[in-house]
């Protein structure tokens, strides 16, 4: 009997699975790929977030204990050792700080804006909420730039009076959003080389 020799390859039905291994193949590569990338998703939701960098650990122990006292300030650096100082001999060993240009200029939207004065008066109804707050202090200081850049060229006057409308306008706003909170005024300046903090009291207005 004649042995009969097919050639596979060169058969019409070998052509046609050939034809279609190629979209199989690449559908099963990309599931590959699918089933690699759920994997690393799956390990990075089981493997703890590690941070990488230079340590420091603070001598001071962590403590729960809410503050209850807010400190708002103003952001220039070269008053913020002296402010420090301040606060936790005078005030609290570990007050909330609310630090901005310009301090309480803030909260008074004639010295700041609109937009400010409403982010200033979020952040002070949240802390109140959230920290349980019973007493806020407001320091304005000497030979701030956020009043030199608002009121330039007017005098030295001038910008310490509307510093002081600005403490009382700021102690107006607290004691209507939150009656029950106690409020005090500082003004800081410069003396004979030192820094003098000065709380103010109705009589001084």
């Amino acid at each position: 009997m004649a042995e009969i020799v097919v050639n596979l390859v060169d058969h019409p039905l070998q052509a046609g699975l050939a034809s279609h291994r190629k979209p199989m193949d690449q559908i099963a590569r990309l599931a590959g790929i699918g089933e690699q990338q759920n994997q690393r998703r799956a390990d990075a939701k089981s493997t703890d977030a590690r941070l990488v960098g230079e340590r420091f650990v603070a001598e001071r122990p962590w403590s729960d204990d809410r503050p209850e006292t807010l400190v708002v300030c103003c952001s220039d650096g070269r008053w913020h050792g002296q402010v420090e100082e301040f606060v936790r001999g005078q005030v609290s060993e570990r007050a909330d700080m609310y630090a901005l240009p310009g301090g309480p200029a803030g909260f008074n939207l004639w010295s700041s804006s609109f937009d400010e004065a409403k982010v200033a008066e979020r952040a002070f109804r949240f802390l109140a909420e959230h920290h349980e707050l019973e007493s806020v202090w407001l320091l304005a200081h000497q030979d701030c730039a956020y009043y030199r850049a608002r009121y330039h060229p007017l005098d030295e006057q001038f910008v310490l009076r509307r510093q002081l409308e600005d403490l009382a306008r700021a102690k107006d706003l607290i004691s209507q959003w939150s009656p029950n909170l106690l409020v005090r005024r500082v003004f800081v300046a410069r003396e004979n080389g030192r820094v003098v903090f000065t709380t103010i009291t109705d009589e001084w207005e």
